[in-house]
């Protein structure tokens, strides 16, 4: 699947942002975009207050009070998965080392390839696209060192964002909206190791918990 994604980057929740990349994609651009008001009332009362995760998206999606033109956002479905390694990383601080032999990273990646072929992706990820590491612009390039089947990476706690994906060449095509030009070609182990390192995220222990780390949706429609 590698239909265009019209790129949004007006909301301050990048949740809205993908929320919208997605709707966009499947039911066409609106006369009246939803405002953020709109987007935090369309998730179940007892979840306003996880209004920029993400992965609530599949409530947003099963409510269907969220006005989007005149289309029906509950033709859309979202599966939630996971993208685990087998042994958790090492974290200290900003810098999380991660054990993955090349057969599991490319494992990883034939399963997110075969999930595109049916709709586009959102991943929750941390904020790895738009800091400065040394200066220079992440852009996703946040591995500082590798190692036989080790690979560290500098990780921002601080900020989880999310994005989404909806195709492949070499590169999986991503679109940011951290970065003004935010369609990007990642390399995947790059993403997939970001990707890893957001199921260990200090701040999300009792969502971890709750979701056994099924923190990225797959959207299609029936």
């Amino acid at each position: 699947m590698n239909r265009k994604i019209e790129f949004y980057n007006q909301y301050s929740q990048c949740s809205y942002n993908c929320y919208s990349m997605i709707l966009d994609h499947f039911l066409g651009t609106p006369e009246v975009l939803p405002t953020e008001i709109e987007f935090r009332k369309a998730l179940p009362r007892g979840l306003r207050g996880f209004y920029g995760w993400s992965p609530y998206f599949q409530f947003i999606l099963k409510e269907g009070n969220l006005k989007w033109g005149n289309s029906k956002i509950k033709d859309l479905k979202a599966e939630p998965f996971a993208v685990e390694n087998r042994e958790p990383p090492i974290i200290n601080n900003f810098r999380v080392k991660i054990k993955i032999s090349i057969k599991e990273l490319e494992d990883l990646r034939n399963v997110i390839l075969e999930k595109l072929k049916k709709g586009p992706l959102i991943f929750w990820v941390p904020i790895a696209a738009s800091f400065e590491l040394n200066g220079k612009l992440g852009n996703w390039k946040n591995i500082i060192k590798r190692e036989k089947d080790h690979y560290t990476l500098f990780i921002p706690w601080n900020i989880t964002h999310c994005i989404v994906m909806n195709g492949f060449n070499d590169n999986f095509l991503i679109h940011d909206c951290s970065i003004r030009k935010g369609n990007l070609q990642v390399a995947p182990n790059n993403l997939i190791l970001n990707v890893i390192a957001m199921n260990y995220h200090p701040s999300l222990k009792k969502i971890r918990e709750i979701e056994n780390n099924r923190f990225h949706l797959l959207i299609y429609r029936e």
